[in-house]
């Protein structure tokens, strides 16, 4: 017997054979696969899911089993296992909310067994109230890394974040806090100053000076800004 539920992203609740109705639960054993145990009732195993989800069911030796309960497990089971998964992706490395609920959804893995929207939500929902899952902190990691690697405009962190699915709401909030704004020619200056110097000595200056342009450019500068800033540099270096 296949107990009903487990959805799209829940293995689903096994029994061997279904109980008589009223049957009550003789045993709760270890099963195969996955850490599940195994819950005995009337001689039979009626179903096979995780410990967790049982005991949140209210499942216990003594307990009467049906229909309801039957239910229940089902729906806690596929929680549980969509939460098992989460835990997995965030172990890996930390994620937006969004981002893990669209993992949660699409499903992972070479089962590719993916969840409802619904399951993904109260399970992203509760690791975020545990503070596993925090959209501002990924947030201003991300941006410490991104600055720590060179300057980078307000507009090129921006489209970091976005690019990590954090909320635009969010990613305004942070990179105020961060106190994170547009290039300035000063910020621009000190930059092309320090990329000079990385470049390999014996560089042409009309070759340095479409690097360091092309560079800064990329990092989020505006083109007239960031010409300035490589001309300044340069002619001081010669000056020098």
């Amino acid at each position: 017997m296949r107990t009903r539920g487990g959805g799209r992203g829940g293995a689903g609740v096994r029994g061997d054979g279904r109980a008589d109705a009223g049957a009550i639960v003789e045993r709760i054993v270890p099963a195969r696969g996955a850490g599940r145990a195994a819950v005995i009732a009337g001689g039979r195993r009626v179903a096979r899911a995780l410990p967790e989800a049982i005991a949140e069911a209210g499942i216990r030796v003594g307990v009467a089993w049906g229909g309801e309960l039957e239910a229940r497990l089902a729906a806690l089971d596929e929680f549980h296992g969509v939460r098992r998964r989460a835990l997995r992706l965030l172990g890996a490395r930390a994620r937006s909310r969004a981002a893990l609920q669209a993992l949660l959804v699409r499903g992972t893995g070479r089962a590719g067994t993916g969840c409802s929207a619904d399951v993904a939500r109260r399970v992203v929902d509760g690791l975020a109230a545990a503070g596993l899952v925090d959209d501002a902190g990924l947030a201003r990691s991300a941006v410490r890394a991104a600055r720590a690697r060179g300057p980078a405009s307000r507009g090129v962190l921006d489209n970091r974040l976005e690019s990590l699915a954090i909320d635009a709401g969010v990613r305004s909030a942070v990179l105020d806090e961060l106190g994170v704004g547009e290039m300035g020619a000063e910020e621009a200056r000190q930059a092309a100053r320090e990329r000079l110097r990385r470049l390999p000595r014996g560089t042409a200056p009309a070759a340095a000076a479409r690097r360091v342009h092309a560079w800064l450019v990329r990092r989020g500068c505006d083109p007239d800004v960031a010409g300035e800033a490589v001309a300044g540099v340069l002619r001081r270096a010669g000056d020098g």
